[in-house]
């Protein structure tokens, strides 16, 4: 779809049904042209207040896993009595941190 410039395909999308009449082919793929500029939307909404935050500047200048500011402590990587220590986390915020990198 316009390698992901959704508004542009709309237009084509518009287009082709104005002169050719609908059909499940357009049908389709106005579907999805709508559904994708709708998460783009949404993905640049929340880029935006995120960004806004000016304590949240860090998560934009990570290029790889070394630049994570959140470190493990050694001592959790020690198992005791056969289980690792348990965390116990209070943010204001919540953090996921298993979902950091999907």
């Amino acid at each position: 779809m316009l390698e992901r410039r959704f508004s542009e395909a709309l237009d084509h999308f518009l287009d082709d049904v104005a002169e050719h009449g609908i059909s499940d082919p357009s049908c389709s793929a106005l579907a999805k042209s709508y559904y994708q500029l709708g998460i783009q939307n949404l993905a640049d909404q929340v880029r935006s207040s995120v960004r806004a935050v000016r304590g949240n500047q860090w998560m934009f200048r990570i290029g790889a896993i070394e630049d994570y500011p959140l470190r493990v402590s050694p001592e959790l990587l020690q198992m005791t009595a056969g289980a690792f220590p348990v965390i116990h986390e209070t943010t204001a915020v919540r953090m996921d941190l298993s979902h950091s990198a999907w």
